[in-house]
């Protein structure tokens, strides 16, 4: 597991599979991701499509 500059953790899918047993990736499952900010301001300011970029990188 590593922290990036932004206090964030991010574990590599490889050790998450690991961990969970998976040997095949299941590419019918489907994943939800989930942004929001804080205040009207931080959406003014572009937070949103920041984090949503962060999570699809």
């Amino acid at each position: 597991m590593c922290e990036d500059a932004w206090g964030r953790r991010r574990v590599p899918e490889s050790e998450l599979k690991r961990l969970l047993g998976i040997k095949e990736v299941d590419v019918s499952r489907k994943v939800a991701i989930y942004v929001r900010a804080s205040s009207h301001e931080q959406k003014q300011k572009g937070d949103l499509e920041r984090q949503k970029q962060s999570l699809l990188d």
